[in-house]
Protein backbone atom coordinates (compact mmCIF):
# COMPACT_ATOMS: atom_id res chain seq x y z
CA UNK A 1 0.00 0.00 0.00
CA UNK A 2 1.40 3.40 -1.02
CA UNK A 3 2.15 5.89 1.74
CA UNK A 4 -0.37 8.70 2.09
CA UNK A 5 0.67 11.89 0.35
CA UNK A 6 0.96 15.19 2.19
CA UNK A 7 -2.27 16.37 0.55
CA UNK A 8 -4.02 13.19 1.73
CA UNK A 9 -2.85 13.82 5.29
CA UNK A 10 -3.95 17.46 5.24
CA UNK A 11 -7.38 16.49 3.94
CA UNK A 12 -7.67 13.77 6.57
CA UNK A 13 -6.94 16.34 9.29
CA UNK A 14 -9.66 18.59 7.88
CA UNK A 15 -12.20 15.77 7.74
CA UNK A 16 -11.37 14.94 11.37
CA UNK A 17 -12.84 18.36 12.23
CA UNK A 18 -16.35 17.28 11.24
CA UNK A 19 -17.64 17.42 14.87
CA UNK A 20 -16.43 21.01 15.24
CA UNK A 21 -18.17 22.00 12.01
CA UNK A 22 -21.34 20.23 13.14
CA UNK A 23 -21.35 22.36 16.28
CA UNK A 24 -20.82 25.42 14.10
CA UNK A 25 -23.75 24.40 11.86
CA UNK A 26 -25.95 23.96 14.93
CA UNK A 27 -25.16 27.56 15.96
CA UNK A 28 -26.18 28.81 12.51
CA UNK A 29 -29.43 26.85 12.91
CA UNK A 30 -30.88 29.37 15.36
CA UNK A 31 -34.43 27.99 15.42
CA UNK A 32 -33.09 24.42 15.89
CA UNK A 33 -35.08 23.11 12.95
CA UNK A 34 -32.22 20.96 11.76
CA UNK A 35 -31.72 23.18 8.73
CA UNK A 36 -30.27 26.63 8.10
CA UNK A 37 -32.57 28.90 6.11
CA UNK A 38 -31.59 31.97 4.12
CA UNK A 39 -32.24 34.42 6.92
CA UNK A 40 -30.24 32.44 9.48
CA UNK A 41 -27.38 32.07 7.02
CA UNK A 42 -27.41 35.73 6.06
CA UNK A 43 -27.60 37.09 9.62
CA UNK A 44 -24.71 34.92 10.84
CA UNK A 45 -22.40 35.05 7.85
CA UNK A 46 -22.92 38.74 6.98
CA UNK A 47 -21.78 39.74 10.47
CA UNK A 48 -18.57 37.72 10.10
CA UNK A 49 -17.81 38.95 6.58
CA UNK A 50 -18.41 42.57 7.56
CA UNK A 51 -16.06 42.20 10.54
CA UNK A 52 -13.31 40.76 8.32
CA UNK A 53 -13.92 43.10 5.36
CA UNK A 54 -15.36 46.35 6.76
CA UNK A 55 -14.99 48.15 3.42
CA UNK A 56 -17.38 45.76 1.64
CA UNK A 57 -20.77 47.18 0.84
CA UNK A 58 -23.96 45.48 2.02
CA UNK A 59 -24.80 44.79 -1.62
CA UNK A 60 -21.49 42.99 -2.19
CA UNK A 61 -21.85 41.04 1.05
CA UNK A 62 -25.39 40.00 0.14
CA UNK A 63 -24.29 38.82 -3.30
CA UNK A 64 -21.42 36.81 -1.79
CA UNK A 65 -23.67 35.19 0.80
CA UNK A 66 -26.25 34.29 -1.86
CA UNK A 67 -23.51 32.61 -3.89
CA UNK A 68 -22.46 30.45 -0.94
CA UNK A 69 -26.04 29.67 0.08
CA UNK A 70 -26.98 28.57 -3.44
CA UNK A 71 -23.84 26.43 -3.61
CA UNK A 72 -24.79 24.59 -0.41
CA UNK A 73 -28.52 24.34 -1.07
CA UNK A 74 -28.07 21.30 -3.28
CA UNK A 75 -31.77 20.40 -3.54
CA UNK A 76 -32.87 24.04 -4.03
CA UNK A 77 -35.40 23.99 -1.17
CA UNK A 78 -34.21 27.33 0.28
CA UNK A 79 -32.57 25.71 3.28
CA UNK A 80 -29.32 23.92 4.00
CA UNK A 81 -29.23 20.61 5.82
CA UNK A 82 -26.18 19.38 7.71
CA UNK A 83 -25.60 16.75 5.03
CA UNK A 84 -25.59 19.46 2.35
CA UNK A 85 -23.41 21.77 4.43
CA UNK A 86 -20.72 19.20 5.22
CA UNK A 87 -21.02 17.59 1.81
CA UNK A 88 -19.89 20.84 0.21
CA UNK A 89 -17.16 21.60 2.74
CA UNK A 90 -15.71 18.09 2.51
CA UNK A 91 -14.86 18.40 -1.17
CA UNK A 92 -12.85 20.85 -3.34
CA UNK A 93 -12.48 23.81 -3.34
CA UNK A 94 -12.96 23.71 0.45
CA UNK A 95 -11.15 20.42 1.01
CA UNK A 96 -7.62 21.75 1.49
CA UNK A 97 -4.27 20.69 0.05
CA UNK A 98 -0.73 21.82 0.79
CA UNK A 99 -1.17 24.52 -1.85
CA UNK A 100 -4.56 25.78 -0.64
CA UNK A 101 -4.78 25.15 3.12
CA UNK A 102 -3.84 28.73 4.08
CA UNK A 103 -6.50 30.13 1.77
CA UNK A 104 -9.08 27.69 3.12
CA UNK A 105 -8.23 28.57 6.72
CA UNK A 106 -8.46 32.28 5.91
CA UNK A 107 -11.85 31.77 4.31
CA UNK A 108 -13.27 29.90 7.29
CA UNK A 109 -11.82 32.42 9.70
CA UNK A 110 -13.84 35.08 7.88
CA UNK A 111 -16.90 32.99 8.79
CA UNK A 112 -15.69 32.55 12.38
CA UNK A 113 -15.70 28.82 11.68
CA UNK A 114 -13.79 26.45 14.02
CA UNK A 115 -10.50 25.95 12.16
CA UNK A 116 -7.99 26.55 14.99
CA UNK A 117 -7.67 22.82 15.70
CA UNK A 118 -7.11 22.11 12.00
CA UNK A 119 -4.61 24.96 11.68
CA UNK A 120 -2.53 23.67 14.61
CA UNK A 121 -2.65 20.11 13.28
CA UNK A 122 -1.46 21.20 9.83
CA UNK A 123 1.38 23.20 11.34
CA UNK A 124 2.52 20.11 13.26
CA UNK A 125 2.17 17.96 10.14
CA UNK A 126 4.24 20.34 8.01
CA UNK A 127 6.93 20.57 10.69
CA UNK A 128 7.08 16.77 10.86
CA UNK A 129 7.17 16.56 7.08
CA UNK A 130 10.16 18.90 6.97
CA UNK A 131 11.95 16.67 9.49
CA UNK A 132 11.05 13.68 7.32
CA UNK A 133 12.48 15.39 4.24
CA UNK A 134 15.74 16.23 6.02
CA UNK A 135 16.03 12.71 7.42
CA UNK A 136 15.54 11.03 4.03
CA UNK A 137 18.12 13.42 2.57
CA UNK A 138 20.65 11.66 4.83
CA UNK A 139 20.56 8.54 2.64
CA UNK A 140 24.18 9.02 1.53
CA UNK A 141 25.26 9.38 5.18
CA UNK A 142 23.52 6.15 6.10
CA UNK A 143 25.29 4.55 3.14
CA UNK A 144 28.61 5.71 4.60
CA UNK A 145 27.62 4.16 7.91
CA UNK A 146 26.64 0.92 6.17
CA UNK A 147 30.00 0.78 4.38
CA UNK A 148 31.84 1.31 7.69
CA UNK A 149 29.83 -1.45 9.32
CA UNK A 150 30.74 -3.77 6.47
CA UNK A 151 34.17 -4.40 7.97
CA UNK A 152 34.96 -7.39 5.72
CA UNK A 153 33.90 -5.40 2.61
CA UNK A 154 31.57 -8.16 1.47
CA UNK A 155 28.86 -5.72 0.42
CA UNK A 156 26.68 -7.02 3.23
CA UNK A 157 26.51 -6.66 7.00
CA UNK A 158 26.02 -9.62 9.28
CA UNK A 159 24.41 -9.57 12.70
CA UNK A 160 27.68 -9.01 14.56
CA UNK A 161 28.52 -5.99 12.41
CA UNK A 162 24.98 -4.71 12.81
CA UNK A 163 24.98 -4.82 16.61
CA UNK A 164 27.62 -2.13 16.97
CA UNK A 165 25.57 0.31 14.90
CA UNK A 166 22.00 -0.38 15.95
CA UNK A 167 22.50 -0.82 19.70
CA UNK A 168 22.83 2.95 20.39
CA UNK A 169 19.60 3.56 18.42
CA UNK A 170 17.76 0.92 20.45
CA UNK A 171 19.10 2.21 23.75
CA UNK A 172 17.96 5.72 22.80
CA UNK A 173 14.47 4.53 21.88
CA UNK A 174 14.24 2.52 25.10
CA UNK A 175 15.68 5.28 27.32
CA UNK A 176 13.99 5.35 30.70
CA UNK A 177 12.76 1.78 30.36
CA UNK A 178 14.28 -0.93 32.51
CA UNK A 179 15.50 -3.30 29.80
CA UNK A 180 18.28 -5.81 30.46
CA UNK A 181 21.09 -6.26 27.97
CA UNK A 182 19.64 -9.61 26.92
CA UNK A 183 16.31 -7.97 26.09
CA UNK A 184 18.09 -5.33 24.02
CA UNK A 185 19.96 -8.04 22.11
CA UNK A 186 16.64 -9.75 21.45
CA UNK A 187 15.44 -6.46 19.99
CA UNK A 188 18.54 -6.38 17.78
CA UNK A 189 17.68 -9.89 16.55
CA UNK A 190 14.12 -8.79 15.82
CA UNK A 191 15.21 -5.77 13.79
CA UNK A 192 17.87 -7.71 11.93
CA UNK A 193 15.23 -10.26 10.95
CA UNK A 194 12.96 -7.45 9.68
CA UNK A 195 15.76 -6.06 7.53
CA UNK A 196 16.90 -9.47 6.27
CA UNK A 197 13.97 -9.72 3.89
CA UNK A 198 15.33 -12.69 1.94
CA UNK A 199 16.44 -14.45 5.16
CA UNK A 200 20.01 -15.11 4.03
CA UNK A 201 21.47 -14.06 7.41
CA UNK A 202 22.95 -10.88 5.97
CA UNK A 203 21.67 -7.45 5.06
CA UNK A 204 22.30 -5.70 1.76
CA UNK A 205 22.33 -1.92 1.36
CA UNK A 206 18.83 -1.85 -0.24
CA UNK A 207 17.49 -3.87 2.69
CA UNK A 208 19.28 -1.63 5.17
CA UNK A 209 17.97 1.64 3.73
CA UNK A 210 14.47 0.26 3.20
CA UNK A 211 14.36 -0.34 6.95
CA UNK A 212 15.82 2.99 8.05
CA UNK A 213 13.68 4.98 5.61
CA UNK A 214 10.47 3.24 6.66
CA UNK A 215 7.76 5.31 8.33
CA UNK A 216 8.40 3.68 11.72
CA UNK A 217 11.98 4.96 11.68
CA UNK A 218 11.26 8.57 10.65
CA UNK A 219 12.22 10.66 13.71
CA UNK A 220 10.53 13.63 15.32
CA UNK A 221 12.42 16.90 15.87
CA UNK A 222 14.02 15.75 19.13
CA UNK A 223 15.06 12.36 17.80
CA UNK A 224 16.37 13.92 14.61
CA UNK A 225 19.00 15.78 16.60
CA UNK A 226 20.00 12.50 18.20
CA UNK A 227 20.20 10.76 14.79
CA UNK A 228 22.57 13.46 13.53
CA UNK A 229 24.66 13.20 16.68
CA UNK A 230 24.82 9.40 16.36
CA UNK A 231 25.94 9.53 12.74
CA UNK A 232 28.63 12.05 13.67
CA UNK A 233 29.82 9.84 16.51
CA UNK A 234 30.18 7.04 13.98
CA UNK A 235 32.62 9.22 12.03
CA UNK A 236 30.11 10.50 9.45
CA UNK A 237 30.49 14.16 8.53
CA UNK A 238 27.23 16.10 8.63
CA UNK A 239 27.22 19.59 7.13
Amino acid sequence: MAAASLDDKIQSLFLDCEPEFKSYFDKLDQDKSGNVDKLEFFVSISHFIKAMHPSKSLKDISAEIKTWFDLMDLDNDDQISWIEFWGVLARPPFLPTEATYKRVIGFFKSWKAPVAKFERAVQRLLADNEIRRKYLALESKFREAFDRMDTDKSGFIDKTEFVSFIMPFIKHQCAGLAFHEEELLNEVDRRFSIMDVNMDQKVSWPEFWAYFSSEDMIPDATSMEWVLSSLKSYGIEIH
